[in-house]
Order: C-alpha cells, then sequence, then structure tokens
C-alpha cells in the first residue's frame, strides 16, 4: 500500500459508523488494500497500529468513512491461538507466552528464549551480579 497520506472524512454516513465485518480480498506486503463483504469490494485507506500483517482470506473488523475503510482488528481463525499471550499473576509478574520464542533485541545486543528451552544472550558485554549466592548448574559447562 503506497504512503499516500490524506485526510480522512470526519463526518461518516449514518449507517457505515459501525464497525463492519469483511473478507480481505487483495493484499500486498501485509496490508489489505481492498475488502470484500457482500459481493461489493471496498478500498482500504488506512490500518490501526495494532492490527498484524494480513494476507487474502483472512477476516477483518473495519470502521467505513467517506473515502474508503480503516482496517481495526484481524479476527482469528477458528483453533488460532492469539498472537499477544499478556497475562498478570496476582502478585503482578508479567507472563508472556509466546509459543515460538521471545526475541528482546537492540542494535548490538539480543536476548532470545527458544522454543527448545535454548536461551540465547549475545552482546558486547555481558554482566552477572548477585548479593547472594550466584549459582551455574548444567550437565556440562564450557568455559571459553
Amino acid at each position: 500500500m503506497k504512503n499516500n497520506i490524506k485526510p480522512i472524512a470526519q463526518n461518516p454516513q449514518p449507517d457505515t459508523t459501525a464497525p463492519r465485518i469483511a473478507e480481505v480480498a487483495e493484499a500486498e506486503n501485509g496490508e489489505a488494500l481492498t475488502l470484500l463483504l457482500g459481493g461489493e469490494e471496498f478500498p482500504v485507506i488506512a490500518h490501526a497500529d495494532g492490527v498484524p500483517p494480513l494476507q487474502v482470506g483472512d477476516r477483518v473488523v473495519f470502521l467505513a468513512t467517506d473515502d474508503g475503510v480503516i482496517v481495526t482488528h484481524r479476527l482469528r481463525a477458528p483453533g488460532e491461538h492469539p498472537t499477544r499471550g499478556f497475562s498478570v499473576r496476582p502478585d503482578g509478574s508479567l507472563i508472556i507466552d509466546a509459543g515460538e520464542g521471545i526475541t528482546l533485541a537492540t542494535d548490538h545486543a539480543t536476548i532470545q528464549l527458544r522454543a527448545d528451552g535454548r536461551i540465547m544472550v549475545d552482546g558486547r558485554e555481558i554482566y552477572s551480579v548477585a548479593r547472594g549466592l550466584q549459582r551455574l548448574q548444567g550437565a556440562t559447562i564450557a568455559l571459553n
């Protein structure tokens, strides 16, 4: 989708104010270009920030404007797990559940939690500090 930014009309038609559900008819680079609803195609003019990459056949929620539609959400397919597996424990700690792994990255450092159980830490320097006992335990331990 080209980055042609234009103002969105602030006065939608009375029958288009409610969110509606449609199917992605055409997509490019993860963005919907047109939606199909009841045999009618709607041009997509924008995507909300949290919308994941889309492909043809995805079902989406959209809002209609005078200029086209804004895609606000992608609906999960039956049986599909949520992509954002965040939950908060009663003690306030955060659980991030990502079945395929998690990566935290900056320009010069990366921490990966992999689905196979490996944890990879990569950086120019790595510091590990403990106020009490610091334990290194494994079936085998290789240093250098």
